[in-house]
Formats: C-alpha cells, sequence, structure tokens
C-alpha cells in the first residue's frame, strides 16, 4: 500500500511542477508563481512525462493492488491518455486564442479570491506570475497558426479580443487590494515589485491584443472539431465510451419530458399570469403544438416581466440563498455545507458564454469558499 501511495505522491509533485495553474486550482499551492512552459521544449517534457508514466503504472499487475489502488492506477492512466491527446491531437494551443485568455484568468484570479494563505503571500505569487506573462504570451504568439491543418478559429479569436480586458482588470485590481492593504504585514515591501509586474504585465497583454487583431485576419478556422476529433474530445473528457449519439438521444427524451411538464404547468398556472385572456387551443392557434409553444412563451414571458431589475440580480439571489438555507435547515431536507457560499458577478475574462457558473474551491484547498458566479443580463 506505502509503494503504490509513494508513486501516486510522486506522480502528483511532478504532474504539479508541470502544470502549475492546474496546482493552483486543484489547491496545491507549491508553484503559485510559474506558468506552464508553453515552448515546444516544454511539450516534449510534458510528453516524456506521459510516456514514463504510462510505461510505469501500466506495468503495474491486478496481483498484490487493493481495489481502490487498482482504480486510482486506472484513473491516472486515464488522465495520462487525456494529456498525451491533448498534446499531440487536438493542440488547442495553435488554433484557440481564448484557451490563453482562460490560463491568464486561471493563474491569477484564484490567487486574489480565495485566501488560503495571507494577502502578501498570494500577492508575491501574483507578482511572480505578472512577470511571466510577457515570455508566456511570446509562446502563444508563437504557437498560434502554428500548423497548418489546424488554422485558428475566428470564433475563438474574436471571443479572446472580447475577453481581454478582463485580464487587464485582474492586473489592476491586484495592485488596487495591495495599495488598500499596505498596512497588512509584508504588502508594503511587495508593492514596488507587484506595480512594476503590473506595468510589464498590462504591455505584454496590450501587445498581444495587437497581435489578436492580425490573427483574426488569418482565422480562417471555424472553430468544429469535427466528427471524429469531437468524438475522441468527449471520450476523454468524460473518462467514458459513451458516444456523442447517444448522448444526444438521451438528450431528445429529456426534452421531450421537460417540455411536457412545462406545458402543463403553463396551463396550470395561465390564468394567474395571463388574466383576462384565453388559454390557447389548437383551433385559435392552427395546432396543439402551436398552442402549446404560445401558452409556454406567453407564460414565461409574464414572469419573466415580473423578475427583479437586472442590476438588482445578485442580491435577490444572495437573499433567495440565505432563505433556501434556512428552508432546508429548518425542514431538516438535506444538509448545508460548512464552507461559505460567496454570489456575485461573473470575472469579466469569463463572461462570454455561461449565464451562471459554480467555481468550487479544489480538494487540497480545505475550507475555502465557492463562487457562484452570474453574468450580467
Amino acid at each position: 500500500m506505502a509503494v503504490f501511495a509513494d508513486r501516486v505522491n510522486a506522480f502528483l509533485d511532478e504532474f504539479f511542477r508541470l502544470y502549475p495553474v492546474a496546482a493552483t486550482a486543484i489547491g496545491n499551492h507549491t508553484h503559485d508563481g510559474e506558468w506552464p512552459d508553453l515552448t515546444d521544449g516544454g511539450r516534449a517534457t510534458r510528453l516524456a512525462f506521459v510516456d514514463r508514466w504510462e510505461s510505469e503504472l501500466g506495468a503495474m499487475p491486478d496481483a498484490g493492488r487493493s481495489p481502490d489502488e487498482r482504480i486510482d492506477r486506472d484513473l491516472l492512466l486515464s488522465e495520462l491518455a487525456a494529456m498525451r491527446f491533448d498534446e499531440t491531437e487536438l493542440r488547442e494551443g495553435a488554433w484557440d486564442a481564448l484557451g490563453y485568455v482562460y490560463l491568464l484568468g486561471g493563474g491569477i484570479f484564484p490567487l486574489l479570491a480565495r485566501e488560503f494563505a495571507p494577502l502578501a503571500t498570494r500577492l508575491k505569487s501574483v507578482a511572480a506570475r505578472l512577470e511571466g506573462v510577457r515570455p508566456l504570451l511570446s509562446s502563444a504568439r508563437r504557437e498560434l497558426g502554428s500548423l497548418p491543418d489546424l488554422p485558428p478559429s475566428r470564433l475563438h479569436t474574436e471571443t479572446a479580443i472580447k475577453q481581454l480586458p478582463g485580464i487587464v482588470a485582474l492586473v489592476e485590481d491586484a495592485v488596487s487590494r495591495a495599495e488598500a492593504a499596505a498596512n497588512q504585514p509584508g504588502v508594503a515591501e511587495l508593492l514596488p515589485r507587484l506595480k512594476a509586474a503590473a506595468v510589464s504585465a498590462t504591455d505584454a497583454i496590450a501587445g498581444f491584443d495587437e497581435f489578436l487583431h492580425d490573427l483574426r485576419m488569418r482565422s480562417s478556422g471555424e472553430g468544429r472539431l469535427g466528427v471524429e476529433l469531437f468524438a475522441h474530445k468527449l471520450r476523454h473528457t468524460l473518462r467514458s465510451d459513451l458516444t456523442g449519439a447517444q448522448i444526444v438521444a438521451q438528450a431528445r427524451i429529456e426534452y421531450a419530458a421537460v417540455r411536457a411538464e412545462m406545458i402543463r404547468i403553463a396551463r396550470q398556472i395561465w390564468s394567474e399570469w395571463i388574466p383576462g385572456e384565453p388559454l390557447p387551443t389548437a383551433e385559435s392557434a392552427g395546432s396543439q403544438d402551436a398552442a402549446d409553444a404560445r401558452t409556454v412563451a406567453s407564460v414565461t414571458a409574464a414572469i419573466g416581466r415580473a423578475h427583479h431589475p437586472a442590476d438588482q440580480l445578485v442580491e435577490y439571489c444572495r437573499e433567495s440563498y440565505r432563505d433556501i438555507v434556512e428552508f432546508c435547515k429548518s425542514h431538516d431536507v438535506i444538509a448545508v455545507p460548512d464552507e461559505p457560499l460567496d454570489i456575485d458577478w461573473t470575472p469579466p475574462f469569463l463572461r462570454e458564454f455561461a449565464g451562471a457558473m459554480l467555481d468550487s474551491p479544489g480538494p487540497l484547498d480545505k475550507g475555502q469558499k465557492t463562487f457562484y458566479f452570474m453574468t450580467p443580463p
């Protein structure tokens, strides 16, 4: 048991070193001031890591292994296969400019948002990462558009241009927090370094923005992976052999069930929300499907008009959450986690696609808050 656990620890130590932003997200803060090596040499090092550990873990026999150890070994092998796929087939870094925005945000935001260490410690890591932004983006510029068979995606490039100012906002927020907390131990001494790193990072981001505007003119890719590559990515993402066709088939079943329930409820509450108007019928609408569609659309629109104003959405959700927690506790419905939940607007660098999202702390970050983010309508 101890021997296998030691090998898992060795695997994780090396993984955290090669993927420092992932380490931060997981809650290992040994490499919080570092970025992954996005050069060709860095890719070769990561692939060598995959080769070596696939060989070692794949050679481990089932005999002498506990069920938990066999599961852990297979999970690690699955993760290694996904890493190889990312580095050799998917190659998102060559065509997905948006991924670099998410990498920058993922490297800076958790250090500011989660209080897993004193502010000075976290700001020191922020300063180190800001000092590394220029070489990181230099590697990004070399990689984007480097594979003729995988041209940059126009959608991803245009979205990256929209989201990039959100990274500048994070940089500015780091400096503002340091200035506001200059009386805390170690912060004042760090401030000159942080400000200099912020200037360097902001300048590098501005240069990357210019590069992206030029890249947009050369972004002939459409961002879709195609049937075969999508199937491979789906398998590695879900760690399952479930196919896209199977997911679509199940989704259609679920859609029909949910839609039927929406129709039932809309009919039931029609007179409450649409007073004085007759319920649409097949005769009045031309068909039953049209009547159902009109019924659901009318009721949901009426409910929508009764919602709180957009600028009050966060406070409304905070109040609702408090009511939900109190209801669950008073009625002993389910256990409520002890970890705090912070409801707020989505950080600007994440605002393009998701209307709302849950950002939980990593498994190694004990007692840290979970964020529930809502994108401004």
